[in-house]
């Protein structure tokens, strides 16, 4: 039984979308709490600049938070091959990491706010792209003919 199986067990499709985005929502802070303490990290430990932890951050929690999703909310391979589906993940993950760094950018340079804030808003908006864009395009299950 996956994880998924396990939270969704004889549920209406309604009461699934719900729990689907919670279980979303828990993943995505999970992985917002990981992504912001490896940024962190990379900033005040190593002396990184924020540019490139950014960059280092975003990309190795979205694979993190790639495996969480398909384990506990989305059905892998619904759509598409798998292949295709990490590749289109990865892809919706890059347009998600521009979208960051644009946001960290503006917060850092234009509003003047300290770096580790300017991180927490940025991570919020990439939130939603994410999550729109896996549910309404990369793991929405293909329509059926109806008769």
């Amino acid at each position: 039984m996956s994880g998924r199986q396990f939270f969704e067990g004889g549920k209406s499709p309604q009461k699934t979308d719900r729990h689907r985005v919670v279980r979303y929502f828990v993943i995505g802070g999970v992985s917002a709490g990981m992504e912001f303490v490896l940024f962190a990290i990379l900033i005040k430990v190593f002396s990184v600049q924020w540019y490139y932890a950014n960059v280092v951050s975003f990309t190795l929690i979205n694979f993190v938070h790639y495996v969480l999703s398909i384990r506990f909310v989305f059905e892998s391979g619904a759509r598409f091959a798998k292949h295709q589906e990490i590749l289109l993940t990865f892809l919706a993950s890059g347009i998600g990491l521009l979208v960051n760094q644009l946001a960290l950018y503006v917060l850092v340079r234009f509003l003047g706010l300290e770096v580790l804030i300017a991180k927490i808003g940025a991570i919020g908006t990439t939130f939603f792209w994410n999550y729109v864009a896996r549910q309404s395009f990369i793991f929405r299950k293909p329509r059926t003919a109806s008769s």
